[in-house]
């Protein structure tokens, strides 16, 4: 029989490799075996006696956590049922966060855990369940949440706030969120501006972004690049595609607000998804076509596809560098491209991936 300050000291040094590794896939290989060893240190301990602490189960979810396996975790929260392990609130809402990526549903599950292991729960708790409510599916459960939260008497900070302005931004039920916002402005900072500027630009409400941006510089809040775009988007919503345009060409004039790729996508994404195609074409043409890597080709050429535009979205593809024309990414969209192309004409026959590239090539 082993003893108690075997099994801790094991357990510290796993905790330790664990916790130095980063959130990324390169992750997964050591967190499996980290994962495996503290399931058969749990075991051995029960094995000779011991009750595992309740550090071993916190270790457990954060190997779980790197692995990216929501099921491993659920099945280690869900497997307690020592008395003696008291789960801490920080660990369950952790999990809680995980699982919250999925949607509201899916992070019930273990909410509700926390309640009947009387794991107590804060405001942190409650502004994961609120920002798993930002998936359409699960927007109309935002107000059972809040009221939930409400009934155990602990008080939103900020971060809610700003959570329930961007539900009432996927609701489509923006009067509500600049309500919410103009309501609690004693909490507002970088994360309340930031929620009610983006509701205000996915309603084309031009005059309410510039009013937020112009306070936000007032007060010396940090604006991001993103929150920038948001002029943007409430231009082109609004309709005025001419100084949508003239706003991307003062972002790319102006350092430090150089569009980056991610910024790109984000509006590119945009625009695909109102069928802005002409404006797109018009960015591609004047010059912004750098900007466009491979994931923000792909969805402009996913929505071209989409509403049966083959022959734009082959013209598309002869425009972009030749870099981003060849990557990977784009092997099977160039093909669908290239088959929706001879469906246009003589019928689809049978071609190789080569072919389909020296077809693309030549655009």
């Amino acid at each position: 029989r082993r003893s108690l300050q075997f099994y801790f000291d094991a357990l510290q040094s796993i905790n330790l490799a664990i916790y130095a590794l980063p959130y990324t896939p390169a992750s997964r290989g050591p967190a499996l075996e980290h994962l495996a060893r503290l399931k058969g240190i749990r075991l051995a301990m029960i094995a000779d006696g011991l009750f595992p602490p309740t550090g071993l189960y916190a270790a457990e979810v954060a190997a779980a956590q790197r692995v990216g396996d929501a099921g491993a975790m659920r099945a280690v929260i869900m497997g307690i049922e020592d008395p003696g392990v008291l789960m801490e609130r920080n660990v369950m809402n952790r999990a809680l966060a995980t699982f919250a990526k999925q949607g509201l549903s899916e992070c019930m599950e273990v909410f509700f855990e926390m309640r009947r292991k009387n794991v107590g729960r804060d405001v942190g708790t409650y502004n994961i369940l609120l920002a798993a409510c930002w998936n359409p599916r699960d927007v109309d459960e935002a107000p059972w949440v809040w009221e939930q939260m409400r009934a155990e008497h602990i008080e939103p900070n900020e971060e809610s706030f700003a959570n329930v302005i961007l539900c009432c931004r996927v609701r489509g039920t923006v009067d509500e969120g600049v309500a919410i916002f103009e309501g609690n402005r004693e909490a507002a900072g970088a994360r309340m501006y930031s929620a009610v500027i983006r509701a205000c630009s996915s309603a084309g409400r031009v005059a309410d972004v510039e009013k937020y941006l112009a306070e936000m510089e007032e007060k010396g809040i940090p604006q991001s690049i993103k929150i920038k775009t948001a002029i943007f988007e409430a231009k082109l919503l609004a309709g005025d595609e001419s100084g949508a345009l003239a706003q991307l060409e003062t972002m790319r004039a102006s350092p430090p607000l150089t569009i980056d790729n991610a910024i790109a996508r984000d509006v590119i994404s945009g625009l695909a998804a109102h069928h802005k195609f002409d404006l797109i074409d018009t960015i591609v043409q004047n010059d912004f076509y750098r900007f466009f890597d491979a994931r923000s080709t792909s969805l402009v050429l996913h929505e071209l596809l989409k509403t049966h535009q083959p022959a734009r979205a082959h013209a598309l593809l002869g425009r972009v560098p030749a870099h981003v024309r060849s990557d990977p990414f784009l092997a099977r969209l160039r093909r669908r491209v290239w088959l929706a192309r001879q469906g246009e004409g003589a019928g689809v026959g049978e071609a190789g991936d080569g072919a389909v590239d020296g077809v693309v090539e030549a655009a």
